[in-house]
């Protein structure tokens, strides 16, 4: 009985001390001094090779392949005090996430907005409060355009940092409620089917956001068989004329239109006709057939 009972009080000793001394895995350090001959290295892992660094003009450049380090708040950025000072934020290459807090508060002493770039390819996801309170637009036309690829885009990512404009191609459910919180102005959304978007999904977004339409198109791009492939959207204010010609898209290659099949909306034109010249009254989607 007292040898059983000493192994079960070891037992559970080790359990303890395994507990207790288990840690989260800890951020690879951030090297380099920031400059262009010497970038920081902000990649999440040691697999992540993402370098970033600031020129004189405090323009801010982030390249290479993989996920940024998450930040607990813009002060642990090795840019911080740089950071209300930014003038312009490029972010190319293959970067795959945009780290949390990362350029929140960027830009904030600038006279002028930022001018920034995200990548339309490649990029799943976008932090918690990534750029938040950046100062990305100062009340004339800003637009987020967040691209097809984009997974998640976190709490309160783009939050007050002037929007007049979004633009979603993503599915509805990969962005948080409060993502676009404090900014205000037209809200288009992808009208593919699939992606889950109406004006009541729009209007539970935090902000005070208008719905736009949008108008998206298939392509049969294999003629010879029923597969459908290929897709492209536009943007259509509401009070403009829409004109657009099927046509014309494969017209040198000797590839003739033979009719628009619609999906999804109300759309009043001949589908016979390549020509379209209406106004539309919501998203909608459509299939072009060509042999």
């Amino acid at each position: 009985m007292t040898k059983r009972l000493v192994s079960l009080l070891l037992a559970l000793s080790l359990i303890l001390c395994l507990g207790a001394c288990t840690k989260a895995p800890a951020k690879p350090e951030i090297t380099g001094t920031g400059t262009e001959d010497d970038p920081w290295v902000i990649g999440a892992t040691a697999d992540d090779t993402v370098t970033a660094y600031i020129d004189a003009n405090y323009h801010m450049y982030v390249n290479g392949d993989g996920a940024m380090i998450d930040f607990d708040n813009p002060e642990d950025t090795p840019w911080a005090a740089s950071m209300s000072k930014i003038t312009a934020i490029d972010i190319f290459g293959d970067i795959s996430k945009i780290g949390n807090n990362a350029f929140k508060g960027a830009g904030a002493d600038n006279e002028n907005c930022i001018d920034f770039f995200l990548p339309t390819e490649n990029l799943y996801e976008i932090g918690d409060s990534a750029f938040e309170n950046a100062k990305l637009g100062t009340g004339d036309f800003c637009c987020v355009s967040i691209a097809s690829d984009v997974k998640h885009v976190g709490s309160r990512a783009f939050a007050n940092v002037g929007l007049s404009e979004v633009q979603a191609y993503c599915t509805a459910e990969n962005i948080e409620k409060d993502a676009f919180a404090d900014n205000s102005g037209k809200f288009y959304a992808t009208a593919l089917t699939g992606y889950n978007w109406d004006e009541t999904i729009i209007k539970e977004f935090e902000g005070d956001f208008e719905p736009h339409y949008l108008f998206s198109v298939k392509y049969k791009e294999d003629f010879n068989t029923d597969d459908r492939s290929g897709e492209g959207q536009m943007n259509i204010p509401d009070d403009e004329l829409f004109e657009y010609d099927a046509a014309v898209l494969y017209e040198e290659e000797g590839i003739k239109f033979i009719k628009y099949e619609i999906v999804k909306g109300d759309l009043d034109i001949d589908t016979t006709n390549p020509v379209i010249s209406t106004e539309l009254t919501g998203n909608v989607e459509m299939i072009v057939y060509y042999e």
